[in-house]
C-alpha cells in the first residue's frame, strides 16, 4: 500500500511577489480613494489622514486575504488534477466493461 505524499508547502517566489506587490497596490489604491471622498465631503486634514489610514489598511487587508486564497487553490490544483483524472479512469474502465459485458449476452 502506497502511502500519500505530502503536499510542498512553499510556493514559487514569482507568486510570492507578485501577492505581495497585489496587496501593496490593493493599499495604496484603497487608500487615495477614501482620501478623495474625506476630502470630497470637506473634512479636515485630520479626518482625511485618518481616511488614508483606515483605507490602506482595508484595501491591504482585503487583497491579502484574496492573495492567499488564490495561493492555496493554486497549490491544490495539481491534486485535484490528478483525482479527477482517476475517477475518469474508473470511469472508463466501467464502461468497457460494461459494454463487454453487453457484447457477450448479446453473442449468446
Amino acid at each position: 500500500m502506497e502511502l500519500p505524499q505530502p503536499q510542498s508547502t512553499s510556493t514559487p517566489l514569482l507568486m510570492r511577489v507578485l501577492a505581495f506587490l497585489l496587496v501593496a497596490i490593493g493599499g495604496v489604491l484603497s487608500m487615495t480613494s477614501c482620501y478623495a471622498i474625506a476630502k470630497m465631503f470637506g473634512l479636515g486634514t485630520l479626518w482625511q489622514a485618518l481616511a488614508l489610514i483606515v483605507g490602506a489598511i482595508i484595501g491591504a487587508v482585503g487583497m491579502g486575504i484574496i492573495a492567499y486564497l488564490t495561493i492555496q487553490s493554486m497549490a491544490e490544483w495539481p491534486e485535484a488534477k490528478k483525482k479527477r483524472a482517476s475517477k475518469a479512469s474508473v470511469t472508463e474502465d466501467r464502461l468497457l466493461q460494461s459494454s463487454n459485458l453487453h457484447k457477450s449476452t448479446d453473442q449468446q
